[in-house]
């Protein structure tokens, strides 16, 4: 069983209840993964004072013949606060937030129900066109990526399933500012090491305009008509030549032009964030 070593225990608070601390061990070589594996799932060993948490074990490093002493080796353990006291309901973590700004365009020739808004249906001749909105998504976003901590049996797999690829249905008001609709989650990550706590990382973008906002799209059609031949000066001449021609707001149902209406379309939907949105941030 490995032995702590006199004088080499460190702690320090970096924040409130954010400590980062390290001890060192010794042990045999033979049974040094034995005990760095028991070392794993533990916490900090003295009592913390009331209102703090005991940080864990977050890395063990396994110094062999350490100083030139064969047939020992340290342990170095390092800890590090989760964030988990407790008062979240999901059992999650307190939280922080990372920050980058990037630029993109994004044009969206689906709507978010799949639904031509752009382009050429399969019959080659009817072309739907956007006459209202845009389907290019904001040049201009900041990124957010919202990392917290939570045990294994605690991972929110069917939460963070359900967020990905969806904006905000309520307003952002704890973790930062933001209204109903300019929040959209673009990924989520479950980082796992061997203790026993589970990383995540969420990731958002925030758009000043809403991603929820509508756009309208219309049908139109081409067809084959004879169309007057100019000469080089841009004057009539007598002559015709055939053309495909668009017919914008029109469809061709097999004998007559009937007239289209543009219709409205998404591109995202909104669904319930307040959960990431109640993370407590260190």
């Amino acid at each position: 069983m490995a032995t702590e070593i006199e004088g080499r225990r460190r702690l320090r608070e970096i924040r409130p209840d954010y400590y980062v601390g390290v001890r060192t061990l010794v042990c045999l070589k033979t049974a040094a993964i034995q005990d760095a594996a028991d070392l794993w799932d533990t916490d900090w060993p003295d009592d913390m004072p009331e209102d703090r948490h005991a940080p864990s074990v977050n890395d063990v490093q396994i110094i062999y013949h350490p100083e030139g002493v064969v047939g020992l080796a340290w342990l170095v353990v390092s800890y590090k606060s989760t964030g988990i006291t407790g008062a979240n309901p999901l059992g999650l973590g307190k939280a922080t937030i990372w920050v980058r700004r990037r630029s993109r365009f994004v044009r969206r020739k689906k709507d978010n129900d799949g639904t031509l808004v752009e382009g050429f249906e399969d019959d080659g001749i009817h072309e739907w066109r956007i006459v209202q909105g845009s389907n290019f998504v904001p040049e201009e976003h900041v990124e957010f990526v919202v990392s917290t901590m939570c045990k294994r049996e605690d991972v929110p797999h069917a939460l963070l399933n359900s967020v990905v690829g969806f904006i905000n249905l309520g307003a952002f008001s704890h973790l930062f500012i933001a209204g109903e609709g300019k929040i959209r989650c673009t990924g989520a990550t479950e980082r796992y090491s061997m203790n026993r706590y589970v990383r995540l990382d969420i990731q958002l973008e925030y758009s000043r305009t809403e991603w929820r906002l509508t756009t309208y799209t219309q049908k139109g059609v081409w067809l084959q008509r004879e169309i007057p031949v100019v000469d080089e000066i841009g004057a009539d001449t007598d002559k015709t030549r055939v053309a495909m021609v668009y017919h914008q707001g029109m469809e061709w149902n097999g004998s007559v032009l009937v007239a289209t209406t543009p219709e409205a379309c998404r591109f995202w939907e909104p669904v319930d964030m307040s959960w990431i949105d109640s993370l407590e941030l260190w």
